[in-house]
């Protein structure tokens, strides 16, 4: 359960919920791998993708500038590469 006072952001969760209200999350979530092999589809938090077609069905590419949080994912990753996820 991710306890919050305000609207803090939850943790591989998108959008602002209720103020004051917690919400469960998956603390546990996957580092970023880079992955230098692209000759098959990219897994959840694995990259360099460029665009959706380079990820597993039912993930996206997360275009990234530096080291921007990859959503459901943890760690920063290699600056400016973009990671598959899994879109909320």
């Amino acid at each position: 359960c991710f306890q919050r006072s305000g609207t803090e952001p939850v943790p591989g969760c998108t959008g602002t919920g209720y103020s004051g209200k917690d919400y469960c999350y998956n603390p546990v979530q996957p580092p970023l791998t880079y992955v230098s092999d692209t000759s098959s589809t990219l897994a959840n938090c694995e990259g360099d993708c460029d665009h959706d077609g380079h990820c597993d069905w039912g993930l996206n590419c997360f275009q990234r500038d530096g080291l921007t949080a990859v959503p459901g994912c943890s760690g920063d990753g290699i600056a400016d590469t973009d990671y598959c996820y899994i879109p909320q």
